[in-house]
């Protein structure tokens, strides 16, 4: 893993590469709106190293929180975090170094079920919120 400083170089770097040309700042708010989750500087990381880079997050979360996996082989992204006061180095992986855990539930949890459209074409809201509650723990 690179040491924090020279990753802090990197960014600096690229904050004048993407502003030296109207194509390269374009280029540069294509990935930024993709990772608009993240700090200036951690977008312009993400920029150097691999600009076509989408929602990029930790390993961690893809794993536990989003029902994804990264996929073996896939290259890290590496930013910058602030733990206890001081920068360090953090991996990240870009949605598409993913794939699904499960293809059963793929959808919000606003999703319309078998069990939930009936009651919603009936106008009972409380019970169709109950329902969507249900169907959403056993999926």
């Amino acid at each position: 893993m690179p040491k924090p400083q020279d990753i802090f170089q990197l960014a600096q770097q690229e904050a004048v590469r993407v502003t030296a040309s109207p194509q390269a700042w374009q280029s540069f708010l294509y990935t930024a709106a993709h990772n608009y989750h993240t700090t200036y500087l951690n977008q312009l990381l993400i920029h150097a190293q691999r600009p076509d880079a989408a929602a990029c997050a930790s390993m961690e979360y893809w794993n536990t929180k989003a029902n994804r996996l990264v996929m073996r082989g896939s290259r890290s992204i590496t930013v910058l975090q602030r733990r206890q006061g001081v920068a360090v180095t953090k991996p990240v992986f870009a949605i598409g170094d993913t794939t699904l855990l499960s293809q059963t539930r793929t959808g919000g949890p606003w999703e319309v079920t078998d069990t939930t459209r009936l009651l919603l074409l009936q106008g009972k809201p409380d019970d169709w919120l109950t329902a969507l509650a249900q169907d959403g723990v056993a999926s």
